[in-house]
């Protein structure tokens, strides 16, 4: 099958549309994304920056630099999208070439890093300030405070002579920053706040991370966003008097998908002056100025409104009903200990266990370290340690179910004993975070050597959903616990015929090792669980086939969900028959 040739963009010889020019909106150079969002929205942008940053030998020299900040009209500008740390740029763009006799900045080449950004928040704090007075909105990227030393000199063959010290920071452009505490802390994990603007930002974390957070927040600041440990990443800043608004954020790329909320919802609300025509909307369409049908027509909205709060309060009901149904899966996410052992107990059950032996509950407390479960079904038994731990497994924790197939098997006088061991490894952190391979390869060659299984209960989540979703015959999900080595979750009954060699909207190519006909189902192991559809259609050179075969490269139409899919990936045909 050939790939699709991609669709040309479709362009117009209209005139485009004429932006709007207030509220006059900033947007630094290196934010382009976010600029071409505004304009989208139907908002004129203007360009400009603060200054760069350049990395240069470290030394004892003094440089000239050439400090040329543009923000055009800045009094004028009344929404800017700012950030306290500087883009690269080559070291000649940044050095002035005044003459002898000029007075000039300079800055040492001490740090290795060349920046003309504090010397432009600075230039621009009074006019910054202006803005925020006046009503004016400021969305600043943070990074951490740094202070660099300037000396205003004059040039004396390339050398400064004399001259006066400097120190200004990054976060010198508003009066509002500087009774900040900014501590340098860098992580993923964001929690936001409930309020509008946190949901706001909220619907941009994917990809999110920060790079120092705030103390204490003095009068006027409000929290938006905090880190796991509960330090505060975002906020916000409302002048005591008037409209503004300053919110500080960390680094998110995914801010231009939520601009035309924040221009639609949140900027006019918290400064309305800034958006007159929102204004306007507020009181024109007040009931003192409607017509009787628009009154009626209201009236029948808020009996919809009520009657969908009556549904979604049921649909949340329920909703908390499944998921309390279904608490031993999240255990299996998050849980050590006994709670841990009887939500693995109760998966094992739903995948259609008989003789799952709680080994704890048999026999009660002891001094004796014993197992914790026991698989009594097959020929092979199984006996099986279970964890929760914090981090990746240590060595020990992955053999002591191996010492105690051992004494089982002296026991039972059996040697068909296999231990298995299933730890919820670097259980603090969501499962799509964490080390898809968890073990250490010493452990894996251990358990190879030993005839041992090792699993995380995040396989065994994926498995158990995998049986509910799709029905799997359970015998070929229960074959998956007696492999040994690093159990790779493949049920018994997916078949390998190929791999994903091509990706198109609608569909995608397999490079065959084996046979798949037309309405056969197939399968592939993602990293959330597994995903399974039909191939209805089948081409080879992009005619129709009944079948493909083993060294050809077929396309499958896939219409649904086909971005799930990644080169690479085995494709497995999901057959009936299963071992038992």
């Amino acid at each position: 099958m050939t790939a699709q040739e991609p669709i040309p963009l479709y362009t117009s010889k209209a005139t485009a549309p004429k932006l709007v020019q207030k509220p006059r909106i900033f947007v630094e150079y290196d934010n382009t994304p976010i600029a071409e969002a505004i304009e989208a929205t139907g908002y004129a942008v203007a360009r400009g920056s603060l200054g760069y940053a350049a990395n240069v030998i470290s030394s004892g020299k003094w440089v000239p630099l050439e400090v040329e900040p543009n923000v055009p009209n800045v009094n004028e500008q009344e929404i800017l999208f700012l950030s306290t740390k500087s883009s690269s740029r080559p070291v000649a763009s940044l050095l002035s070439v005044a003459e002898n006799g000029a007075m000039v900045v300079w800055q040492s080449c001490g740090k290795g890093v060349l920046d003309t950004r504090p010397l432009a928040a600075q230039r621009y704090r009074r006019e910054f300030n202006g803005v925020l007075q006046h009503g004016g909105i400021f969305v600043i990227e943070i990074a951490p405070r740094q202070t660099t030393t300037y000396l205003r000199a004059k040039v004396s063959h390339r050398n400064p002579d004399g001259g006066t010290y400097l120190e200004h920071s990054n976060w010198e452009m508003l009066s509002a920053l500087d009774n900040l505490h900014v501590e340098n802390e860098t992580g993923l994990e964001i929690e936001f706040d409930s309020g509008e603007i946190g949901q706001a930002l909220a619907l941009a974390a994917e990809g999110a991370r920060y790079e120092c957070v705030l103390g204490e927040l003095p009068d006027h600041w409000t929290p938006l966003a905090r880190n796991k440990h509960g330090k505060i990443v975002s906020a916000a800043f409302r002048p005591p008097e008037g409209e503004g608004l300053v919110l500080l954020i960390p680094t998110l790329p995914a801010l231009p998908s939520i601009i035309p909320r924040l221009f639609a919802e949140v900027f006019p609300t918290v400064c309305p002056s800034l958006f007159p025509e929102h204004k306007a909307q507020a009181w024109v369409h007040d009931e003192r100025y409607e017509s009787t049908k628009v009154l009626t027509l209201r009236g029948e909205r808020r009996k919809l409104d009520a009657e969908y709060e009556t549904q979604a309060a049921s649909s949340d009901a329920a909703i908390e009903a499944e998921q309390s149904r279904y608490e031993h899966y999240y255990t299996l996410l998050r849980g050590t200990g006994d709670e841990l052992v009887a939500a693995v107990i109760r998966v094992l059950e739903e995948m259609g266990f008989q003789q799952v032996i709680d080994v704890d509950g048999e026999t009660g407390p002891t001094t004796n370290k014993v197992e914790d479960i026991q698989i009594l079904d097959r020929d092979r038994k199984l006996v099986v340690d279970v964890k929760g731990v914090a981090g990746r497994p240590a060595d020990g924790e992955c053999q002591q179910a191996n010492k105690h197939a051992l004494m089982r098997m002296r026991e039972w006088g059996i040697t068909e004993v296999q231990s298995l061991t299933i730890i919820n490894s670097q259980r603090l952190i969501p499962p799509h975070q964490r080390d898809e391979t968890a073990f250490r390869d010493p452990i894996i060659k251990n358990a190879r050597d030993t005839q041992s299984g090792l699993m995380t209960t995040w396989d065994l989540f994926r498995i158990a959903r995998a049986v509910q979703e799709f029905g799997w015959p359970k015998p070929a999900a229960q074959d998956i616990l007696y492999q040994i080595g690093r159990i790779d979750r493949v049920p018994s009954h997916y078949k390998p015929v190929g791999t994903i060699a091509d990706i198109w909207k609608p569909a995608f190519a397999v490079e065959l090792s084996n046979t798949i006909k037309q309405g056969d189902r197939f399968g592939v192991l993602t990293p959330e669980g597994y995903f399974e559809s039909v191939a209805d259609s089948i081409k080879l050179n992009d005619k129709p086939v009944e079948e493909g075969r083993a060294g050809q490269k077929v396309g499958i139409a896939l219409s649904e969900a086909a971005s799930r899919l990644r080169k690479g990936w085995t494709i497995y045909r999901v057959e009936v028959a299963t071992s038992t």
